[in-house]
């Protein structure tokens, strides 16, 4: 009786591990949508982050934080995934606050256009797949999927996607990065660095002021929201936008209002393009975002000429 009560403990237990090690091995990491960031940044030391990037690949392309920190010597990270859309942002803040207290937060204004494409499940699952399950991610899941308990679990247990994660590619792509300590990923302060791709232009620069757009009411509520937690904070927030092929001046002139009507700072970085010396070749990847080169010269400029807002 004795032997068999031990046999069925045993069992139990290593069926339990077994599940466990599946979910762990089917959980995605998404290295290439902003995920290593979000793996490195909850296994920093608690405080250590004096500024903070959060939003789009916009930013993880376009802010060289490894260099912030280790050259300027200012603690540096960015918490951003790909095509992030502003309530997710406001989610990020929260989570990251909890075991962070930056001096300043910079926010990415990509997403706060109303014509921008709604989140598909591939986005959601970047922004959503690599953060931790807590009550806020619950929270942020069912303003996404209201009343779907059924999307909420397939998000929390990566094993009931088995199907769809062991029969694409990007598992096989992705498995190598399960191994990758998070403190390992913390050490590229989620900057993901690219090269140039086809030559592009800067339409900032150009003629065309460019379409006038409407702001999305959630993503306004939602920086709302998230200046109301920074102030209860004392901590210093900062909407802004890197440089980009995409961006025009007159995406920037309604930001800018809105930023005033709300008593709110904006720092539009493609005022200083000329300035910076960005080039559309070597300083571009793709038709949104800056290469690595261009990030750096990002980089370089906002320490010197906005070091008030980093220290």
């Amino acid at each position: 009786m004795k032997k068999t009560l031990i046999a069925i403990t045993v069992a139990v237990v290593l069926c339990i591990l077994l599940l466990l090690g599946a979910q762990w091995l089917l959980h995605p990491e998404y290295p290439e949508a902003g995920g290593l960031g979000a793996k490195g940044f909850f296994s920093l030391e608690e405080n250590s982050v004096d500024v903070l990037f959060l939003g789009s690949s916009q930013v993880y392309c376009g802010v060289d934080t490894v260099k912030m920190t280790q050259v300027y010597g200012i603690p540096a990270y960015t918490l951003a995934a790909s095509a992030q859309e502003v309530p997710m942002t406001e989610y990020y803040l929260q989570e990251a606050l909890k075991t962070q207290h930056p001096k300043t937060v910079f926010v990415d204004v990509y997403s706060i256009y109303a014509d921008i494409p709604p989140a598909g499940e591939g986005v959601i699952s970047w922004s959503f797949d690599t953060m931790p399950d807590t009550p806020e991610k619950e929270e942020a899941l069912k303003r996404y999927y209201p009343n779907d308990r059924e999307r909420w679990n397939y998000i929390h247990y990566p094993l009931l996607r088995w199907r769809s994660r062991l029969f694409t590619g990007t598992f096989w792509q992705q498995l190598p990065q399960k191994w990758e300590s998070a403190e390992q990923a913390a050490k590229g302060r989620g900057f993901m660095p690219t090269t140039p791709l086809e030559p592009q232009t800067f339409p900032y620069l150009g003629e065309d002021d460019g379409p006038i757009r409407t702001i999305n009411p959630a993503a306004a509520e939602s920086f709302l929201r998230m200046a109301d937690i920074c102030q209860k904070e004392n901590i210093r927030l900062v909407l802004f936008k890197t440089p980009s092929p995409w961006w025009t001046r007159s995406d920037s002139t309604v930001v800018r209002a809105f930023a005033a009507e709300n008593g709110l700072t904006f720092i539009d970085l493609s005022d200083h393009i000329t300035d910076m010396g960005l080039d559309g070749a070597a300083d571009t990847y793709g038709i949104t975002h800056l290469s690595a080169a261009g990030a750096e010269k990002v980089t370089d400029y906002l320490y010197n000429h906005y070091l008030y807002l980093l220290q």
